[in-house]
């Protein structure tokens, strides 16, 4: 008797085991098309860039639409000492073997520069075609800048 309580007990515990990790699995792999992923792989991807004060905004991601491994977010930017100034970002991401990934919005090698500006835009320096646009006046956008002249003494 002693013998099928045990082996029914090792059955149910088994039983219960596979019904956790079936559980854990489905639990993970929601987990990736979460707004949580995507917030931290855009927090990652703003994380390295050098030229952003990351450490004074506040970063919210409002939306998160999934297509398949693909994803659109989103995101709300505001200044942590100045409420009124924010920005809306839209970010798109792919699913890699490590997670989301933000993908970069400039154009890919081999695309002609200036072909992502929406109709009116001004000119830049990546679409010199549109120089004609230009104001009266305005120095042409290829030279290269100077640093202006300082009076004699002044400090730099």
């Amino acid at each position: 008797m002693c013998t099928r309580l045990r082996a029914k007990l090792l059955r149910t515990a088994i039983t219960i085991l596979l019904c956790a990790i079936s559980a854990f699995a489905a639990g993970c792999s929601d987990s990736e098309d979460s707004e949580a992923a995507i917030a931290a792989a855009i927090d990652s991807h703003l994380g390295l860039r050098t030229d952003l004060g990351v450490g004074r905004m506040r970063v919210e991601v409002a939306q998160v639409k999934f297509q398949g491994d693909e994803a659109t977010a989103a995101v709300t930017i505001t200044a942590r000492d100045d409420p009124n100034a924010s920005m809306q970002m839209m970010y798109r991401l792919t699913r890699t073997a490590d997670g989301w990934e933000v993908q970069d919005p400039r154009p890919k090698a081999g695309a002609a520069a200036g072909d992502d500006l929406p109709p009116g835009h001004p000119p830049s320096e990546n679409n010199p075609s549109t120089a004609a646009e230009l104001p009266a006046g305005h120095p042409p956008l290829n030279e290269s800048r100077t640093e202006p002249s300082l009076p004699p003494g002044h400090p730099r």
